[in-house]
Parts: structure tokens; C-alpha cells; sequence
């Protein structure tokens, strides 16, 4: 089940006046253009952001390693233990690179779909309980594809089923993501109340799946707009998200919600005080081959949640493969049943 795109007042596409006779002004403005070109913008901005950053990663990744075995040859008796920690940390992020690397392709090549709708979205049961995924930065809800439909397999003998019409998919701005976190968290709310309403009930609860910048979106919409609309969030699932920021969201600071995922920010800290009433809520999944998202911040170790909601995958796969490994799927779908059979 898909939700519609925010629209961004910051538009790549110009504002013109109406005139008679401007066709091609008014094909600017017709849905089904903007559609088709943020789609190609997207598909493109995708492979160059990757192309640039996932390299850049590496060789950050190479200079930390080598200031690692420095350290540890100018100890000598340290220096075959630091050496083989030094190896272990580079294979995990090589490792995590190529497997990033080998998932681009789909990854941009299935961005269309992001515009595909379900009439689904219209079901009005007086059903109180779904499932929501939130997509991160640069990105868009074609990530969930293949843990949305296991998760409805692996559900579908249980008791309480989940089925597709329990599933949202949520566009914060596909294909691009430029508007603040803050902005991503109140359109959330938008959705989420409406989908309320349509189901008429008092308090629709929420299980939240999320990735990368989405656990923050998530995060902020908990803590600052659930109770305004009614949401009772039953758990948080964060695959790979910057609880505490990443040095490559510098390169992304030409989008609001990029600066915001920088070490520091304010954004951060107000969420990490703001967090602790809901802290048994969370559930952090990491991965030592994550070069996007250093493995601390994607555990939220400055997080006040118990030590067994920090889950670190034993393969180290990459921020964008991840999702598509299968410990991490295993994973979500088992937090997610969890959630799911809470009364």
C-alpha cells in the first residue's frame, strides 16, 4: 500500500504564469512531467551520489585504517594485534562497498515504481493496527518491496495475518529527499491521521520500519507529533540510521535534512533527550560494513535503549544492501511479529 509524495515547495521545476497558448509551459506543470522528470532525476542523481560517495567512503575508510596501523606499528608488541584489527576493519568495509556497489543498479533501475499507486490506499476497515515504512535520504519506498511482500509470507499463517492492506510504503519526496527532517516528521503526521480517519478508529497504533535518515523521521514524528494525532507507536525499527550523525552527510549538506545528519546537530541531541520515554520502543539494526553510516552512530550508543535493542548483523553489508540481506530481513520481520502481536 502506497502513500502520495510530499509535495516540495522548493520545486526543481519553475513557477510561470499561466499564458495562452504556452504549451510547453503547461506541459511543465502537468503532473505526469514532473513525475517523469523527477523519475529521471532521480535515477541519475542516485547513480552519481553513490558513484561519488561510495568510493570517497573507501578511501576515508583506507586513511583511518592506515593512521590505525601506524598507531599500532610504533608499538611493537601491539603490532600484530593491531594489524590483524586493521584487516578485519578494512575487509568489513571492502566488503560492505562491493555490496552496496552490486545493488545500485536495481536500486535505480526500479525508481519508476516509486510513483506506482495502490487503490488499496482507499480501505476504510475499522482495523487499528499497521505497519509503516519510512525510506531514507535520497531514496524512496521501492527499498521495502521485497521485505514487504516476505513479511506478508511469513505472516500469512498466523493468527493475526499481516496483509498487504496492513502496509504502508511512504515517499517523503521521491525520488529526492530535500526538505527538512522536521518537515518529513509533520507530513508523516499528515498521513498518518488521515489514514486514521479513514479507518475510524481512535488510536491507529504503529509498527515503524525504517532506513537511514527515515528512523530519524520516525523518530522526530514520536516524540514531537504522535500524541497530536492520535498514533500510539507499538515499535521503531532502525536499519542503518545516524542516530548520531555521519561524516557523508557533509556531502549531502546542500539539502536541509543532509545538513541535519552531520555530527552535531541539533537535531540530534534534542532527540536523544526527547527519546528516553519510548526507549524500550527502539530497536537499532548495524552493520560493520556500512561505509555511509559508521557502525557507533547506527547502534545509537548514546541512546538511552536496553543493550539487546542493539542489533549488529554478523555479515558486513553495505548501507544500501543491507536491507536486501538476509539476517537483516529475518530480523525486521521477526521485531516486526513482535510489535504486530501486542495487544
Amino acid at each position: 500500500m502506497e502513500i502520495e509524495t510530499l509535495s516540495n515547495s522548493e520545486s526543481s521545476f519553475e513557477r510561470v504564469r499561466e499564458q495562452p497558448g504556452c504549451v510547453w509551459r503547461k506541459i511543465k506543470k502537468s503532473v505526469a512531467f514532473q513525475k517523469v522528470f523527477q523519475c529521471i532525476l532521480g535515477i541519475g542523481t542516485t547513480i552519481a551520489f553513490f558513484a561519488v560517495i561510495l568510493p570517497l567512503s573507501l578511501v576515508l575508510v583506507g586513511i583511518n585504517i592506515l593512521g590505525l596501523l601506524i598507531l599500532g606499528l610504533s608499538t611493537p608488541a601491539l603490532a600484530h594485534q593491531k594489524g590483524a584489527k586493521v584487516w578485519k576493519i578494512f575487509k568489513n568495509k571492502l566488503l560492505g562497498l562491493l555490496s552496496d556497489l552490486a545493488a545500485l543498479p536495481k536500486a535505480a533501475l526500479i525508481t519508476p515504481f516509486a510513483f506506482q499507486t495502490n487503490s488499496s490506499f482507499a480501505v476504510e476497515e475499522e482495523k487499528d493496527k499497521i505497519v509503516v515504512f519510512v525510506h531514507g535520504f535520497l531514496h524512496n519506498k521501492t527499498c521495502w518491496g521485497s521485505l514487504s511482500k516476505k513479511l506478508q509470507k511469513e505472516t500469512r499463517q498466523d493468527d493475526s495475518p499481516i496483509t498487504e492492506k496492513d502496509i504502508y510504503s511512504i515517499n517523503l519526496g521521491a525520488p529526492i529527499t530535500v526538505n527538512s527532517i522536521e518537515t518529513y516528521a509533520r507530513f508523516l503526521a499528515t498521513k498518518l491521521e488521515q489514514i486514521r480517519k479513514r479507518r475510524n478508529v481512535e488510536t491507529l497504533n504503529v509498527v515503524f520500519d525504517c532506513h537511514s535518515m527515515g528512523g530519524l523521521v520516525a523518530g522526530v514524528f514520536a516524540t514531537q507529533f504522535a500524541k497530536e494525532v492520535n498514533v500510539k507507536v507499538l515499535r521503531l525499527i532502525a536499519n542503518g540510521t545516524p542516530w548520531h550523525g555521519t561524516p557523508m552527510a557533509k556531502l549531502g549538506s546542500w539539502a536541509q535534512c543532509g545538513k541535519e545528519m552531520v555530527p552535531g546537530h541539533l537535531i540530534q541531541t534534542t532527540l536523544q533527550n526527547q527519546i528516553e520515554e519510548m526507549s524500550d520502543k527502539i530497536f537499532t539494526i548495524a552493520s560493520k560494513g556500512d561505509t555511509i553510516v559508521p557502525f557507533p552512530s547506527a547502534q545509537g550508543i548514546h541512546l538511552p535503549i536496553p543493550e539487546n535493542n542493539r542489533i549488529a548483523l554478523t555479515s558486513p553489508f553495505g548501507h544500501l544492501a543491507m536491507l536486501g540481506s538476509s539476517q537483516a530481513t529475518q530480523e525486521n520481520i521477526r521485531l516486526i511479529k513482535e510489535a504486530w502481536a501486542q495487544e
